[in-house]
């Protein structure tokens, strides 16, 4: 049951970490350089691209520390003597 917790865990930090990965890839030099050429009274067009290597890499990591980090977290609990399992 430990396993399928942290991978739970894991899969649920990949996501968020995803999440918030493809919006700082995506939407904040847009509106980043919206907000530029509004100060600047300037023009242009931006685009942004996300290629699925960057968003695979930042979800493997997250899932790894996920996964890791509750683990840990399960073994310091049972170590202590707080969680008492069949």
């Amino acid at each position: 049951m430990r396993y399928v917790t942290a991978s739970a865990v894991g899969l649920a930090a990949a996501l968020v970490a995803a999440t918030l990965w493809v919006v700082g890839s995506v939407f904040v030099p847009i509106y980043g350089s919206m907000l530029v050429a509004r100060f600047t009274g300037e023009g242009g067009a931006v685009g942004a691209v996300v290629g699925s290597g960057s968003v695979l890499l930042v979800a493997a990591i997250a899932f790894a520390g996920g996964f890791f980090w509750s683990m840990r977290r399960t073994k310091r609990r049972t170590a202590a003597g707080r969680v008492h399992g069949p």
